[in-house]
């Protein structure tokens, strides 16, 4: 009775990452009845590291949602910042000729002139002290401190209200409608309505002096 022949089981190796699977060109061949030889496996180097260099991982760091270098807009590039949805959410746009954002309603709450720098805003501006080479306009104009114009300047106002006083530089001139100072003891002031061509000196709650009509 002849003995039986085994042979190795072979197993398919796993390759690293971008290794070429080398294939088995042979069986195992036996040497003699009961005899047999191992595969041989070729000796495997890991591979080297490699690191890829692309404009999104060397400007921006998605894991740590930072911007890590200078981006610049084209002529006709822009980045917009929410999604306009009527009642529900305003957006604002970035753009090289310059800036506007809307509200829920689609309405204009700011916008820069990149070209003119003209600025225009639908809300409130307050601001310690306000400096202005021109001219400034409004149908009312309230101020808590100070304001300064150049000497070429001007305020032009239907009414205005001050807080402590307005100077034209190099002068005492006021151009308004208008002009109430007050917060004076018992809510007393004076108003120079000129308007009216008078002045009214109030103790809180009468006339107590009266220039020029009644």
């Amino acid at each position: 009775m002849d003995d039986k022949l085994y042979t190795p089981e072979v197993i398919q190796e796993n390759p690293f990452p971008g290794e070429i699977v080398q294939p088995i060109l042979s069986s195992p061949q036996a040497v003699g009845v009961g005899n047999f030889t191992p595969t041989q496996t070729k000796e495997k180097t890991f591979p080297k590291k490699r690191t890829a260099i692309e404009l999104l991982s060397t400007a921006l760091n998605t894991k740590t949602r930072k911007i890590l270098q200078e981006f610049k807009l084209e002529q006709s590039g822009g980045i917009q910042i929410g999604n306009f949805q009527e009642g529900i959410s305003g957006d604002m746009r970035l753009t090289p000729n310059g800036q506007t954002a809307r509200n829920i309603a689609g309405l204009t709450t700011f916008a820069i002139d990149g070209d003119t720098g003209d600025v225009f805003l639908l809300g409130t501006i307050r601001a310690g002290s306000i400096i202005s080479e021109s001219t400034i306009e409004g149908g009312s104009i309230n101020i808590n401190d100070v304001f300064i114009v150049d000497e070429d300047g001007n305020l032009t106002a239907t009414s205005a209200t001050f807080g402590q006083y307005l100077s034209k530089a190099g002068t005492n001139q006021v151009l308004a409608g208008s002009v109430l100072v007050g917060n004076g003891a018992g809510g007393s002031s004076v108003l120079i309505d000129g308007a009216n061509n008078r002045i009214l000196i109030n103790d809180g709650t009468n006339n107590r002096i009266v220039i020029g009509n009644v």
